[in-house]
């Protein structure tokens, strides 16, 4: 051996330190290479937590507009009804509104937005109730169609 004994000691440790740094370095380009793809994915789930908020505001929004319409369209039917029984009456020829149904005009006509309905008070004849009837079943399908 040309260098001697010290030489063949220093040899080995240099490979040593040398397998030691390039395992350190591979470490180091191995977490920056990762850095990136960290960030993306925090901002991938930053943009599915926005998409998810969002989604959730607009099935709020549709779950009100349903209720809505619903709503619309049940207060309708149940005029529909109350047509019906004033109908019956008005075949049998009677003309006075009975109390159990002008009570439902008089909460009807309260809660219209038809403002000339709201000002005057219980019609007294099946007739007239029907045309009070007819006027908010109007209103209520107007509405309906600005809606849509």
């Amino acid at each position: 051996m040309s260098g001697g004994p010290g030489r063949e000691l220093s040899t080995a440790t240099d490979r040593v330190l040398t397998t030691f740094f390039k395992d350190v370095l591979d470490k180091i380009l191995k977490a920056s290479r990762l850095h990136p793809v960290r960030q993306e994915v925090q901002e991938g789930e930053a943009m599915i937590q926005e998409a998810c908020v969002a989604i959730e505001d607009i099935e709020e929004r549709e779950r009100r507009a349903r209720e809505v319409k619903y709503s619309r369209r049940n207060r309708i039917r149940y005029i529909d009804r109350l047509l019906n029984e004033l109908e019956m009456l008005n075949l049998a020829e009677r003309t006075e509104v009975p109390e159990r149904l002008g009570i439902e005009l008089d909460r009807l006509m309260a809660e219209s937005t038809v403002v000339e309905l709201v000002q005057q008070p219980r019609p007294d004849s099946v007739t007239d109730a029907m045309d009070v009837l007819y006027e908010i079943q109007d209103s209520l399908m107007l509405n309906e169609a600005d809606d849509e």
